[in-house]
């Protein structure tokens, strides 16, 4: 719903730049965040909107992706106010590709890789029982939040839906199925190439192909 109230956004606000938009921490609610993008009719946030507005109307709720408030008017133009992915502490949540390069010292601790494993498991658990459909596989676009003191879980964030002319995947469940095990096995191969040369992808990836 949009909000009559003009929200102003300035640099300090600002969270990420990306090629179609900007994204600011909600001056009144940091718990929420606005996307404004570059130019009106984004074609891919005109996509996943789209995608929502079906999975609203088929009852569909989700884990992964964050929730979606409506739109509000902001001095930077039309803003999407979503919800903040952070974590417990408040600290923003990093990418899964930040992720991996902060802790890619740790990537030969078992403990690690164990970490890693459950949190990819989790991930892949919820992604197919959700049947949530990307147009993407990027790292960037799938956050690591910590819930709790070492505890973390993988939120989709970005690339949400499809670019085909006739959406089938977003009303047919077998479709979707399809699809995600295809992304799904990308997804992998996209995270083998942000793993030290020296550590065994394979021992990472055990069971989850």
């Amino acid at each position: 719903m949009l909000s009559r109230q003009v929200i102003n956004l300035n640099k300090d606000h600002i969270l990420g730049v990306g090629y179609h938009k900007t994204t600011y921490i909600h001056p009144h609610n940091s718990s929420l965040c606005i996307k404004v993008p570059f130019f009106q009719n984004d074609i891919d946030l005109k996509r996943e909107l789209s995608y929502r507005k079906v999975r609203e109307k088929r009852g569909q709720d989700s884990l992964l992706l964050p929730a979606y408030y409506g739109t509000a008017l902001t001095n930077k133009g039309l803003g999407y106010v979503f919800e903040r992915i952070h974590d417990y502490n408040g600290k923003n949540s990093l990418s899964l590709k930040e992720f991996l390069k902060l802790y890619q010292k740790e990537c030969g601790n078992p403990a690690f890789i164990d970490m890693l494993r459950k949190m990819l498991a989790n991930l892949k658990q919820t992604w197919f029982a959700e049947k949530i459909v990307t147009s993407d596989t990027d790292p960037v676009n799938f956050m690591v939040q910590e819930t709790a003191p070492a505890q973390y879980v993988i939120r989709i964030v970005d690339n949400i839906g499809t670019p085909v002319l006739i959406p089938l995947a977003f009303y047919f469940d077998f479709i979707a199925e399809r699809r995600i095990k295809r992304y799904w096995a990308r997804f992998l191969k996209s995270l083998d190439t942000l793993l030290p040369l020296q550590i065994d992808s394979q021992d990472i990836f055990r069971d989850l192909y």
